[in-house]
């Protein structure tokens, strides 16, 4: 899951978290022109389901 995270342009760090289940969150850093939309396409390129979440507080 790194690896693919890693393989956007403009990603620096991808930290995985522990799997609950068949589930595990993700913590990347990127640059600001990295858009969501392709890391979620890149995970599901090698066979990960994904989707977008935010922490409470963000604006």
């Amino acid at each position: 899951m790194q690896a693919a995270l890693k393989s956007v342009k403009g990603v620096s760090k991808a930290v995985c978290g522990k799997k609950n289940g068949t589930k595990a969150q993700t913590v990347v850093t990127a640059e600001k022109s990295v858009q969501v939309k392709a890391l979620i396409q890149a995970l599901k390129k090698k066979g990960f389901g994904a989707k977008e979440m935010t922490k409470k507080g963000d604006a």
